[in-house]
């Protein structure tokens, strides 16, 4: 049988079979549309198949970060946290105040070494206090005795501060005066104490944009004042490395516990009005014994 003439047979058979030629079109059609089904099918099932991969794997992801975090709660002495969220804030609590304590140990070694001079000479001491950097400068280095006049010989401690600050151009700073408790709100003395050490540091090359000026008085003493050397600790100028405002502070339960306020002042009488006398009289008015008082000096204090 020739090629010419089997289309021609299978033709015949197909008819002689029952089936038209046009339900062998349809059939044909529609086995092709089936074939296109299964294949999308099974496209469809190796593409669940692999988001169920992806879906494993991420889920393996987040129970090794659950158990981490678990393990980090457990080195804070945390029993639970009420939900994820919580525990991924105090993990990125712990991370934050990891960089902050490697950021103020990087500034210790900065400071150090432009102070190396003044650090071994006893004039200058870096303290962390608070959660900030501070250098604490004694006033009896700095000023003449009951003073805000610098001393000569401050002029190399204060060249030494502002090389050194000089390291750190990204800190803003907080100069602060502070005394003793001898002379009651004495803020004129450490106001203008801080002010004269920052003017010394803007001469320096330290820019007045970084830095702010406050006289703190004897509310924020670093010592007893029931002695001698307590209150000479107290006689200070602070310079505060002011940290950023993603700053974590330390604990409540880390910091010092605050100092007792100072007493209060006792309390002025009032002036006393005169009775009315006979006409022709003037009224006159007692006047308390503590406001016939003169006024107190800026200190009368040789040790301040």
């Amino acid at each position: 049988m020739s090629l010419r003439t089997f289309p021609i047979v299978c033709l015949i058979a197909a008819t002689g079979c029952g089936v038209s030629l046009q339900d062998y079109d349809e059939r044909t059609t529609e086995l092709k549309r089936a074939e296109g089904r299964l294949a999308r099918s099974m496209l469809a099932e190796k593409q669940a198949q692999a988001a169920i991969a992806e879906e494993a794997k991420q889920l393996e992801a987040a129970n090794t970060q659950l158990k981490e975090i678990e393990k980090v709660m457990g080195e804070l002495g945390l029993k639970s946290v009420a939900d994820r969220d919580g525990a991924k804030r105090a993990v990125a609590e712990v991370q934050r105040a990891r960089a902050v304590a490697a950021q103020q140990a990087l500034e210790i070694d900065q400071l150090t070494r432009g102070l190396r001079d003044e650090l071994e000479l006893g004039g200058v001491r870096i303290e962390n206090r608070g959660g900030m950097l501070r250098l604490v400068l004694p006033a009896q280095g700095l000023f003449a005795s009951g003073t805000m006049l610098l001393d000569p010989m401050a002029k190399k401690t204060l060249d030494g501060v502002a090389r050194a600050l000089g390291r750190l151009p990204q800190r803003r700073l907080l100069v602060s005066g502070h005394s003793d408790d001898k002379i009651h709100g004495n803020f004129a003395l450490t106001v203008g104490r801080a002010r004269m050490v920052t003017e010394f540091l803007m001469r320096s090359g330290v820019e007045a944009g970084r830095i702010s000026v406050a006289g703190m008085a004897e509310f924020e003493p670093i010592a007893e004042n029931t002695t001698d050397e307590g209150r000479a600790r107290n006689r200070r100028v602070e310079i505060a490395l002011v940290p950023s405002p993603d700053f974590v502070p330390p604990p409540i339960e880390a910091r010092p516990a605050p100092l007792p306020p100072p007493p209060a002042p006792p309390p002025i009488a009032a002036p006393v009005k005169a009775k009315a006398g006979k006409a022709g009289k003037a009224g006159k008015t007692k006047v308390p014994p503590e406001a016939a008082k003169p006024a107190q000096p800026l200190t009368d204090d040789p040790g301040i």
